[in-house]
């Protein structure tokens, strides 16, 4: 009887365990379920909060007669620097509206009312360089603005620009404080890779900056470039940046150049009927470099260069290598200038393979050669004449 009695306790009390433990797990699951949830709702707000602190105000934030026309710019969707505009925002907006305009969470109203702001110091401060230091305050608090708008360019058309890019595009490089370019080089180069700013005559005074080309060959050896924005009169980035690397004549550098000379080539290779500015523009940066710094680590590039050259001189339409040599400001002078400058046998080498290539387009294609071979013959002759190494006089002989 009372190992019947001992028995039924104990299993009252495994029942009672198991209850026990099954109603704390509910409560258990109940709150892990809560805990997550309102971690997630707090992660959510924490994230609107962040944008809201960035860009706090909207249209309806500012007075209601203004409305109208804030609602009427941000419509058309295309940004015009009319002064009308800018008189009309000024008249219409304090300059504390402006300000807060300028950190709306609509991009083209903040491109509006920072061009307004830029355009009352122009009016208001004569000494240039301190009207200038004044609108780069502005300019800088801007910096971290990618988003990108349609920017009406007159005559050229309308472009998608990046507010920051186009904002630091305002003012006149030689005009801002020697400390305060620097400041604005060390940004640009340090955090900016991606504004086309950075590749331009804002960021010319880098070997002032005591770790100038550390910087500069970090943004080779990553091949940085500029986002890929419909910019007019983007190109030869990449080739300014070697160019700069190489002015600081390392010989540690020379690979890393030649390297990035061949991907230009490359490049320009496969596009090489394509005549455009950029295309222009970023060959005259590589001419310079190979002509400036002539390293023996670059003759591959030469050689890849005589190639692009033969290339381009065979099998294209004659007026195209007719427009191509005669109007463009590089030209055939640059590209021979660029084989002769690594005076070794190598750049013999290339020099005959050219003489060699116009003398057979002279027996193989008459037309092209009276086009266009004739004249590039005679300019390699002269420029072979005239160039200070021996060695290449005997190409003539």
């Amino acid at each position: 009887m009372k190992a019947a009695s001992d028995g039924a306790a104990f299993l009252m009390n495994i029942t009672a365990y198991y209850s026990t433990l099954h109603k704390y797990k509910c409560v258990f699951m109940k709150g892990f379920i809560k805990y997550i949830a309102v971690l997630f709702l707090a992660t959510m707000l924490l994230a609107a909060c962040q944008r809201n602190i960035k860009y706090p105000y909207a249209i309806r934030d500012f007075d209601a007669e203004v409305q109208p026309l804030l609602e009427s710019l941000a419509s058309n969707g295309i940004f015009n620097r009319n002064w009308h505009i800018q008189e009309d925002l000024r008249e219409r907006l304090s300059e504390n509206d402006l300000k807060n305009l300028s950190k709306c969470d609509v991009p083209i109203l903040r491109l509006f009312a920072m061009d307004a702001l830029l355009n009352a110091v122009q009016k208001e401060i004569d000494d240039e360089f301190e009207r200038t230091s004044t609108q780069m305050d502005i300019a800088f608090t801007h910096l971290d603005d990618t988003a990108s708008v349609n920017v009406d360019n007159g005559e050229f058309g309308i472009y998608r620009r990046l507010i920051s890019d186009y904002i630091l595009g305002n003012f006149s490089p030689n005009h801002i404080d020697p400390k305060l370019s620097d400041k604005l080089t060390l940004e640009l180069l340090s955090n900016r890779p991606y504004l086309h700013q950075t590749y331009s005559s804002y960021t010319k005074r880098f070997s002032r900056l005591p770790n100038g080309h550390q910087l500069i060959r970090n943004i080779v050896e990553h091949k940085y470039k500029p986002v890929p924005i419909n910019e007019p009169f983007e190109g030869g980035e990449a080739e300014e940046m070697l160019l700069r690397l190489a002015s600081f004549q390392k010989a540690a550098d020379t690979t890393l150049i030649r390297l990035r000379l061949q991907d230009c080539i490359n490049d320009w290779s496969r596009h090489f009927n394509i005549r455009n500015n950029r295309w222009n523009l970023g060959r005259g940066y590589l001419l310079e470099t190979l002509t400036k710094y002539p390293y023996p680590e670059y003759a591959v590039p030469v050689t890849m260069l005589v190639d692009m050259m033969i290339r381009e001189n065979t099998g294209i339409l004659e007026e195209d290598l007719y427009i191509k040599y005669s109007g463009d400001e590089i030209g055939l002078d640059d590209h021979f200038a660029a084989v002769a400058a690594i005076r070794s046998n190598h750049g013999k080498q290339q020099l005959a393979r050219l003489l060699r290539h116009y003398q057979d387009l002279a027996l193989n294609n008459e037309s092209l050669y009276r086009t266009f071979g004739k004249e590039a013959l005679s300019k390699l002759k002269t420029f072979i004449k005239a160039y200070d190494y021996a060695d290449y006089k005997s190409l003539l002989q």
